[in-house]
């Protein structure tokens, strides 16, 4: 019994000091919650199935996930964009709970074709003639681009413009929760050593209609050569496209 009460108390007064000097072993509890993949944007319609990191370790069992806001669903730990908005996506393991926000943005992913209006035609350099054939409602030209999305991140991978066919491109861009698209200037190239450049994309907005529309407009830049040499044209186009 001495022997006992000896070893029991040199227990409990290791216990004691590993307490004092802050070694108590860390609970489940104190552990560091993160959600991976730490991404911020979804698509409406993407789905991403996420999974709960407690001090780096995946944990499965016992976590509860849901979603705060009506732009986004939840079944398990898998995350679908419902609606353009903003979502918190929350996971909850033994009582403690993390949060990652979500903006969930317009689907564009696909083909979009349409027109490209063009009221004037303003030559900026050049010599010889104009090479603008007058006509009273200005020019319209057929245009089509392919998009690739992920969340916010937009790319285009193809656009064509008239029998001008540019594909392979890898341009990025992104949209916003309101649908508006930031895109950057994007050069074409032709078989004849000209060049057609798209940029200050404006107002560029997918309308949310039942068949989807993205309108607004862009700088078109057009260098070629002629009969007087190498000629510039820039004109502002009209953008009208749907999928």
């Amino acid at each position: 019994m001495f022997r006992r009460a000896i070893a029991l108390a040199a227990v409990g007064l290791m216990g004691t000091l590993l307490a004092a000097c802050g070694a108590a072993p860390v609970q489940p509890s104190e552990a560091v919650l993160r959600i991976q993949p730490q991404v911020s944007s979804i698509a409406v319609g993407q789905s991403i199935d996420f999974r709960l990191e407690a001090d780096g370790q995946t944990r499965t069992s016992r976590v509860v996930w849901s979603v705060a806001g009506p732009s986004a669903l939840v079944a398990g730990s898998t995350v679908t964009g419902g609606l353009p908005g903003a979502a918190t996506l929350i996971a909850t393991l033994d009582g403690h709970s993390t949060a990652l926000a979500l903006a969930v943005v317009p689907n564009v992913a696909g083909v979009w074709s349409g027109t490209l209006h063009q009221p004037t035609c303003i030559k900026v350099s050049g010599a010889g003639p104009f090479y603008c054939t007058k006509t009273p409602n200005g020019w319209t030209n057929s245009f089509s681009m392919a998009l690739q999305q992920t969340g916010e991140e937009l790319v285009i991978t193809r656009i064509n413009f008239n029998s001008l066919v540019n594909e392979g491109l890898s341009v990025t861009g992104h949209i916003g929760i309101d649908g508006t698209l930031t895109l950057p200037a994007v050069t074409l190239l032709d078989d004849e050593g000209g060049s057609r450049v798209l940029a200050q994309w404006s107002d560029v907005v997918v309308d949310p209609k039942a068949t989807p529309v993205i309108a607004g407009s862009v700088q078109l830049d057009e260098f070629f050569f002629a009969i007087g040499g190498p000629q510039h044209y820039s004109n502002k186009n009209f953008i009208s496209l749907h999928r």
